[in-house]
């Protein structure tokens, strides 16, 4: 299976939508890291200084210290810590998942399905999701976190929005002049913010 998916002529995503989902999903990214160092500014007011290790000693003690190397594990398995996705990601997403191609949309539903169910019964397989990611991703072509938010979220796959605010600085419309499903997805011009 697995040898299957490392063979299709081009990723589930698509090379031409691949940028725009990791994108968005580095939005994200950047909108939690920046309120997150906004909440750590206000626990830690400038000026004071914060021992982040209490009790050590500032100085190593005279002789020849040795320190354990760290173990294999600790360096190979990368952190996946979760988080759940905004609800202006998953709006996002949902509309890019609307502008796959029908065969790749129901391939990636089928996969990140059998993946889920899979983590789901972690105890009888001893495979969580994270280590269900780190197998499955580079077949897949796409980051853990993405195929991540894939597997853990809800309503992506409920069809396609009418229309959406610009999200994550991605502007996506549905068009229904068209027979085909059109999603304009272009970063919103100065322009449009003024209401000219």
């Amino acid at each position: 299976f697995k040898a299957y998916l490392r063979e299709l002529p081009e990723p589930l995503l698509t090379r031409h939508l691949m940028p725009y989902f990791e994108a968005a999903l580095t939005a994200e990214n950047s909108m939690v890291d920046a309120a997150d160092a906004q909440a750590k500014a206000a626990e830690h007011p400038a000026g004071e200084y914060h021992h982040p290790l209490p009790g050590l000693p500032s100085s190593p003690r005279s002789g020849i210290a040795l320190r354990k190397p760290p173990s294999l594990s600790t360096i190979a398995v990368p952190t996946l810590v979760p988080r759940a996705a905004s609800e202006s990601l998953l709006s996002t997403v949902k509309a890019l998942i609307a502008c796959l191609p029908r065969e790749n949309r129901d391939l990636l539903r089928t996969v990140t399905e059998l993946i889920a169910a899979t983590a789901r019964s972690a105890k009888e397989t001893k495979m969580p999701l994270s280590n269900l990611l780190l197998v499955f991703c580079p077949g897949l072509a796409m980051s853990p976190p993405l195929l991540r938010m894939f597997c853990e979220a809800e309503g992506i796959w409920d069809g396609m929005p009418k229309a959406m605010p610009g999200s994550h600085g991605l502007e996506v419309e549905n068009r229904d002049d068209d027979d085909d499903n059109v999603i304009d997805l272009r970063t919103p011009s100065p322009e449009d913010s003024t209401g000219r």
